[in-house]
């Protein structure tokens, strides 16, 4: 699932294992310029968390699908530098038992 910056409301998945991937990255707004309530239902399914505030790698992409793999629910958020803190606080806040990688 691709989850973009948007006011409207988005559908979570109603099925798992997923892989969400939040783009920030482009024009970084942070967690508030997208739809909060969907994105805390995503964000506290998701077992595994990356948090990129720099261009992703095939590396970082392949790390996600073999965590996929094994049937946990993944989420990667690409952002840039400005918001990987608004992201880190975001993420902690809303799965705090996620495990959680900050590159």
């Amino acid at each position: 699932m691709l989850i973009r910056p948007q006011p409207e409301h988005f559908r979570p998945p109603s099925i798992a294992p997923f892989v969400a991937i939040v783009e920030d990255r482009l024009v970084s707004r942070g967690p508030d310029a997208f739809d909060l309530p969907a994105l805390r239902v995503v964000t506290r399914r998701a077992q595994g968390i990356m948090v990129l505030t720099r261009r992703p790698t095939i590396r970082d992409y392949a790390l996600m699908a073999s965590v996929i793999s094994a049937g946990v629910t993944v989420m990667m958020i690409e952002t840039g530098h400005v918001h990987g803190q608004d992201w880190r606080d975001f993420v902690h806040a809303t799965a705090p038992t996620a495990s959680i990688i900050v590159r």
